[in-house]
């Protein structure tokens, strides 16, 4: 199961969770227990998967 960033629309809170990809149910905030939250997407989210340690940088 991969680990999802989301943020809080209500408190600002930034938190991981561990969710199965096909889930389309609301992400509750463990701060503040707000449902409007957002995935947040990370540098990580868009480069993963490419290999550990290859590079294209010389």
């Amino acid at each position: 199961m991969p680990t999802y960033s989301y943020g809080c629309q209500k408190c600002g809170s930034e938190f991981e969770i561990f969710r199965p990809m096909e889930s389309t149910e609301k992400v509750e905030c463990p701060i503040c227990g707000f449902t409007d939250t957002e995935r947040v997407y990370t540098s990580f989210n868009f480069m993963g998967g490419s290999g550990c340690g290859s590079s294209s940088f010389g």
